[in-house]
């Protein structure tokens, strides 16, 4: 799927996704390559449409990753240019601004963030 195109929500629900039930997302090696809108559209998503309890794991760069928009970086020869980098090299902040709660958020070689969705009302 693409996350810039494509209607997550039907793309889940044609391989049988079901709103009620928990789930874990694991969005691996996806974030830096999309725009922030992307990001944030599926952050959104997943609160929105997931029940209470689900969790999403995603790795991502933070904003100050030197290839990040850079035009001669090394993604960007590859012709996989990083477009998006959570700001302050942290997630935890963003993602609860958009309304997820964070389980973790370590870094090391890569940061990794476990996000949960809040008790809906």
């Amino acid at each position: 799927m693409d996350f810039t195109k494509d209607n997550l929500l039907d793309q889940l629900r044609n391989a049988g996704y079901s709103e009620q039930q928990s789930t874990f997302f694991l969005w691996e090696g996806v974030t830096y390559y999309l725009p922030e809108s992307a990001v944030k559209d599926t952050l959104h998503f997943v609160r929105d449409h997931s029940a209470s309890g689900s969790r999403i794991g995603f790795d991502y760069f933070g904003a100050n990753n030197p290839g990040i928009n850079n035009p001669n970086g090394l993604y960007a020869r590859w012709g996989e240019p990083l477009l998006f980098g959570f700001p302050n090299s942290s997630a935890r902040e963003y993602v609860q601004q958009e309304g997820l709660g964070v389980l973790s958020d370590t870094q090391g070689l890569e940061y990794i963030c476990i996000a949960e969705v809040l008790n809906k009302r």
